[in-house]
């Protein structure tokens, strides 16, 4: 009996003694890889497609999809160096179902490109247009009800002005 007590204290007393794990966070998985640019980290894996987190006042574990580190930073566009009263864009009716009205009033010489983009990002129109053009009308009825981005730059690419358009069905 004497024995058993005394295997169970050392027991005891040896694994408290041993530190916790110190790694950085970690994933096992049957693949993945990560790469590094000079301003971009891409890291992917292989992974289950079931999960589930164990939340702890120390940290988090979370078992099935890779989530890395993610760092955001908002990267602030050049404002335009246009001043107020150069260019206006007005863009009717808005919402809109198939058709939109684009209005520009400019003091500007020379065309603008006009782009329509998604809310990821991609183009899905574009059209350039003299800034002394005045109006011209564009067919969206194909195009799915959602919320999109109709930028006007100059032919260098700077900015002038971004309307947010919403298409309803």
């Amino acid at each position: 009996m004497r024995k058993a007590l005394f295997l169970s204290l050392s027991l005891c007393v040896l694994t408290a003694a041993i530190p916790a794990q110190g790694q950085p966070f970690s994933v096992l998985s049957p693949g993945g890889a990560t790469w590094k640019g000079a301003e971009i980290s891409l890291d992917w894996t292989l992974g289950e497609p079931a999960i589930q987190t164990l939340s702890t006042p120390t940290g988090q574990l979370a078992e099935g999809f890779h989530q890395p580190i993610l760092s955001l930073e908002k990267v602030p566009e050049k404002a335009p160096e246009i001043r107020p009263g150069q260019f206006q864009a007005f863009v009717s009716p808005n919402p809109a179902r198939s058709f939109l009205s684009i209005r520009i009033e400019s003091s500007l010489e020379g065309n603008a490109v006009i782009g329509l983009l998604d809310f990821q990002g991609r183009p899905l129109k574009r059209a350039t247009a003299s800034l002394s053009q005045g109006c011209l009308e564009w067919d969206i009825n194909t195009l799915p009800a959602a919320v999109y981005n109709l930028s006007f730059r100059t032919q260098e690419g700077e900015l002038l002005q971004t309307v947010k358009v919403v298409k309803m069905d």
